[in-house]
């Protein structure tokens, strides 16, 4: 599974580890606990940058099409810029007050060893909204860019707007939806669940043979990063599963596990304040085929549109469709 072998290339670093400390020792560079403590951290969380949670692949048959549901000033802020780029926000203001709260069988073990591996500098539990940034799509058929469901819950209450594509990155996964407790529906399910919770163990495996085979004076900022980035590919996991209430949203989502603060952005309103980071660009996923729908409660709907299809004109958006939701909306 790609899965594995991302996380397999993760675990290998853990485990060199300390022949690299000798390596730096032998060549004569000072390594101070500090100075080990910005390398190796550097180094760890550009590893985890790489690591591949999943290795997704769409159903054609019932998911043709892929749809983002947003409010109609957030789109505008986005369209007016000069580069369009979708948005995507902190989890902290979602929805759904389990995100990432919902552990899988084996889950919460991973979680108490990740603890421990943590408290080498006294780091407490991150596992939280606060820290992990992600843009969704529901998926379907055309249809899903015009449903009544989900303009309710994502599309402003029918005044905002949809952007649908057909196609998706290669760093989108699917969602997997899991009962309260952790619980499963099936064997297939339990059985990735599994292999997720065994790859976390051989990484904090190797933490630990590699705390074990360091100097003192090392194994407390060494430790404290390895940790870190433990935790930071459990977050990622964990931000891949959602309550089963939610299943029929058949939703994937692309996230960012704490990004470095230079690249949060902030979308001030009069309502309050929204943490997101950039995601990916408007002509990269608003190609053949896609369209841009206004919610069925937008005030004076076409000259809504035709304002959209001249904005989207000057921006060089020349393939996605601009038309008007055909649904009733009270």
């Amino acid at each position: 599974m790609e899965q594995q072998k991302s996380l397999h290339t993760l675990i290998k670093y853990v485990e060199g580890i300390p022949d690299r400390i000798r390596k730096r020792l032998t060549t004569g560079d000072g390594m101070d606990e500090d100075r080990v403590r910005s390398w190796i951290a550097e180094e760890l969380q550009e590893q985890v940058r790489r690591v591949r949670f999943y290795n997704d692949q769409r159903d054609n048959r019932t998911e043709s099409c892929f749809a983002h549901y947003t409010s109609w000033s957030s789109f505008l802020a986005i369209l007016n810029q000069e580069r369009p780029l979708m948005r995507m926000y902190n989890y902290e203001t979602a929805n759904d007050p389990l995100e990432g709260q919902i552990y899988p069988k084996g889950w919460r073990e991973v979680r108490e060893r990740v603890r421990c591996m943590g408290n080498f500098d006294g780091a407490d539990d991150r596992s939280h909204p606060g820290d992990t940034y992600g843009c969704s799509f529901s998926s379907g058929t055309e249809y899903i860019g015009d449903d009544l469901t989900l303009w309710r819950l994502y599309g402003d209450n029918g005044g905002g707007c949809s952007l649908m594509t057909k196609s998706l990155g290669m760093d989108m996964y699917r969602i997997r939806y899991r009962k309260q407790d952790g619980s499963v529906s099936n064997h297939e399910e339990a059985k990735e669940d599994k292999a997720v919770a065994l790859q976390m163990h051989d990484l904090l495996y190797a933490g630990e043979r590699t705390m074990d085979s360091i100097d003192d004076s090392y194994r407390q900022t060494v430790g404290s990063a390895i940790g870190d980035a433990a935790q930071r590919v459990l977050e990622g996991y964990c931000y891949l599963v959602k309550d089963v209430a939610y299943s029929n949203e058949k939703e994937w989502r692309r996230i960012v596990v704490r990004p470095p603060l230079v690249e949060t952005c902030f979308d001030a309103k009069e309502t309050g304040v929204k943490r997101y980071v950039e995601g990916q660009a408007f002509k990269e996923l608003l190609t053949t085929g896609s369209e841009i729908t206004i919610g069925p409660k937008v005030d004076n709907p076409k000259a809504v549109r035709d304002y959209v299809k001249r904005a989207t004109r000057h921006r060089g958006l020349q393939w996605p469709s601009i038309r008007n939701s055909t649904k009733s909306y009270r």
